[in-house]
């Protein structure tokens, strides 16, 4: 399995130029060029977005609420798809395998799924912070 945080075999190269890719499809879809959101971003260059849209940078997690912004998404909604490729030993200990609806190359379709997870999750945990001593409906 790759470990991203080393970021030098081909399979975390791999991960992150799938993740460059829809945050490349993200960003062409909010009507940015590479320059623009490097501008609104306050980079001094846009070659950092094409190293991020190329897999050979991540985005660092804290530009995550930026980018958001700039596409129209939620932060949750873009972190999420970011754990998945940066990260995805984390993110199948925290959320199990990748479910077949956030396979689709559709970042749309993606943010869709995503943010009817996020809406689930955050049921859960107001029920459980409701009554923490019943595990909430939904919990495997």
């Amino acid at each position: 399995m790759a470990t991203p945080e080393k970021g030098t075999d081909p399979e975390t190269f791999a991960l992150r130029q799938a993740c460059g890719c829809l945050l490349k499809e993200m960003r062409e879809r909010s009507g940015h060029t590479q320059a623009s959101l490097a501008k609104l971003m306050g980079y001094e260059i846009k070659t950092f977005v094409n190293q991020v849209e190329l897999g050979r940078s991540r985005l660092p997690p804290d530009h995550v609420a930026g980018w958001a912004r700039a596409f129209g998404v939620s932060e949750r909604a873009l972190a999420f798809i970011t754990l998945r490729y940066y990260d995805p030993i984390t993110f199948a200990t925290l959320f199990g395998p990748v479910p077949p609806a956030l396979q689709a190359s559709d970042p749309a379709a993606q943010i869709r799924v995503l943010e009817e997870t996020i809406a689930d999750l955050s049921r859960i945990l107001v029920a459980a912070k409701e009554d923490p001593v019943r595990p909430p409906e939904g919990l495997p």
